[in-house]
């Protein structure tokens, strides 16, 4: 079992945001290549972490587990489409 592609892309983000951020106030100036470097390597012990455990999941939950993993996509979606309508509503 792996986690869905969408939550995936959505960590991919919000990891790479929080690292630039956290080199920028660490360093204090911007270092691009470090953070590629370290967001990197961040997100491959997080995937393969997460391979890791979802591989632990008995066969009989992994159903519910997907369940899951759809109804957290979903929300994201709601919440992004929501907001693209306010940020619409507001300019019109």
């Amino acid at each position: 079992m792996k986690l869905p592609i969408e939550i995936q892309v959505a960590l991919s983000g919000l990891i790479a945001m929080v690292v630039t951020e956290g080199v920028k106030v660490v360093f204090k100036k911007d270092l691009p290549e470090l953070a590629k470097i370290l967001t990197a390597g961040v997100l491959t012990t997080i995937f393969a972490l997460s391979e890791y455990f979802l591989g632990l999941v008995p066969v009989e939950f992994q159903a519910t587990v997907s369940a899951v993993f759809s109804l957290v996509i979903s929300l994201f979606g709601a919440f992004g489409l929501h907001r693209m309508y306010k940020a619409a509503i507001s300019k019109g």
